[in-house]
């Protein structure tokens, strides 16, 4: 079988701009290189941006512009008449019609620096383009922070004031409850609901009880903290958030980003210790990797603290705690038993009660309790069955291997038979640590292997010899 049971001829395609005429001698010159030129498309791009810098025209483009590809090339010569004579009123500070590829060509030519005076200018531009035309972005609008922040990055820029992307908004609180200690209660307050608003925000108690939960959450957590920094590898916040890691990083993903000023070796650092760096050709960038499984984690700990304030000061409904790992519980209930004397309510004064208003306070009364009852219906949350929670979360299917292999642990003995019997030490212990997580919300485990501290005396009661 030979070449020509596969390959047969074929025309060539007809070119896919369509032609005017005549075009200006600019715009001539830049169509010309996508003739003859055999390189990538954001070099190609790059070349006629530079020549069309400063083009501007005047011819109207009333159309709709089909192509899906963000680049001169992807236009015909009426569209890119028309994309230029858009560009030109733009500049001049107008916000006339356009069209999603208009926006995306422009922001090509600004992450590119091209057309602009200064990166300070093409900054300030690509903010603006942004929020002027963010009707027709549609899913650009979620990477348009990120481009924002890329450009900083990239061209060295000072911290835009007004710019609070969510990534340095994370990495700041993260930063906060690292350095818990030193920090006041309000903000670590701030901090833990930018990072997990979920719980305090539908929280019955929080509502009536806001000073109260923020003082015991502020306490609960420093000791938390205190505890993981003296007795785990793990510090307090890359245990429940996640640990910030340089990571691979598409700079401006998705443009046609020509590295203009030919970065090399080149490191960004910002003060919310979010890093840009760029070493032998490829960018990185740190990044907290929050998952849900860790959000959870920080959030499962404070409706523990919400469960204990409630049955601490007598709320009306309660809630099941999601946490059962004995020492954080013991740190709840010992600071809600604090918090508790401390706002003890002073000696109750004496009161003159004019019996002829009875009646009339029996009234209001009644009418306030089935308003409050009302509402309660509306807002309370269902109390949750806790004899069924507990029953869940305790049971552990531990296989008879696993459960040996803890017992060992427990006492002290040896563990040799796992190579006797053919087991991979490294599988048996991430098993365990897996099957626990969810009851300890942390690896039993290290790496040794041993048993952590802060475990031993729950695994005995769940494991008795």
């Amino acid at each position: 079988m030979g070449w020509n049971d596969y390959y047969t001829s074929e025309a060539i395609p007809p070119d896919r701009r369509r032609r005017q005429k005549k075009l200006p001698p600019a715009l001539a010159r830049a169509v010309k290189l996508e003739k003859n030129f055999y390189r990538s498309n954001t070099e190609l791009f790059y070349k006629q941006g530079m020549l069309l810098a400063d083009y501007e025209d005047d011819v109207e483009y009333s159309g709709e512009p089909e192509s899906c590809f963000n680049a001169y090339s992807g236009l015909s010569d009426t569209q890119l008449r028309g994309y230029f004579s858009w560009r030109t009123k733009f500049r001049k500070g107008e916000t006339p019609r356009a069209y999603p590829i208009f926006i995306f060509i422009y922001i090509n030519e600004l992450v590119n620096n091209i057309g602009v005076s200064s990166p300070e200018s093409g900054y300030k531009l690509l903010k603006r383009v942004c929020e002027e035309y963010s009707h027709l972005l549609s899913d650009f609008n979620k990477r348009a922070e990120t481009f924002k922040l890329d450009y900083i990055a990239y061209y060295d820029l000072p911290m835009d004031p007004g710019f609070k992307p969510e990534l340095l908004t994370i990495e700041k609180s993260a930063a906060i409850l690292d350095n818990i200690e030193n920090e006041c209660e309000e903000a670590v307050i701030s901090a833990l609901t930018n990072l997990i608003p979920k719980w305090l925000g539908r929280s019955a108690f929080y509502k009536d009880n806001a000073a109260v939960m923020d003082t015991l959450i502020y306490r609960v957590l420093k000791r938390v903290s205190a505890r993981c920094a003296k007795t785990n590898k793990n510090r307090f916040v890359d245990q429940y958030l996640g640990k910030s890691e340089l990571r691979f990083h598409y700079l401006f993903h998705g443009a046609l980003f020509a590295n203009p000023l030919k970065r090399k070796n080149f490191q960004r650092r910002f003060d919310e210790r979010v890093e840009y760096a760029q070493i032998h050709g490829v960018w990185y960038r740190s990044i907290r990797d929050i998952k849900p499984k860790k959000t959870r984690k920080l959030d499962k700990l404070i409706k523990t603290i919400d469960s204990v304030a409630r049955e601490v000061f007598s709320f009306r409904s309660k809630i099941a705690p999601d946490m059962r790992v004995k020492w954080i519980s013991q740190i709840i209930s010992e600071e809600a038993q604090n918090l508790k004397k401390e706002k003890a309510d002073p000696p109750k004064k004496k009161l003159k009660i004019d019996f002829s208003s009875l009646g009339k306070i029996r009234e209001d009364a009644a009418e306030t309790r089935d308003k409050l009852i009302v509402e309660e219906e509306r807002c309370e949350e269902e109390p949750a069955p806790l004899a069924k929670e507990q029953e869940e979360n305790s049971e552990i299917s531990l296989s008879s291997t696993e459960i040996r292999f803890l017992r060992c642990l427990l006492c002290g003995k040896s563990t040799a038979w796992i190579r006797d019997e053919g087991l991979i030490l490294s599988v048996l212990v991430d098993g365990i640590n897996e099957k626990l997580y969810d009851r300890f919300e942390d690896s039993v485990l290290d790496d040794a292997p041993s048993i952590y501290q802060d475990y031993i005396d729950d695994l005995k009661e769940l494991i008795p010899e």
